[in-house]
């Protein structure tokens, strides 16, 4: 893969909010850990589109 298509190694956020509404769920891309993480942290995006459905 293109090193400008590799994603940054750090924590990305869900799109899926945690049960309090002051957090939702980060992925560390650098060890696969799924955490709960305070809305008001800075994490990285990644635009994901389902290239399956038409």
């Amino acid at each position: 893969m293109p090193q400008h298509l590799q994603p940054a190694i750090g924590n990305y956020w869900s799109s899926s909010q945690n049960n309090n509404n002051n957090n939702a769920w980060k992925l560390d891309f650098s060890d696969g850990n799924l955490n709960n993480n305070n809305k008001n942290n800075n994490n990285y995006v990644c635009c994901v589109r389902d290239l399956t459905k038409k």
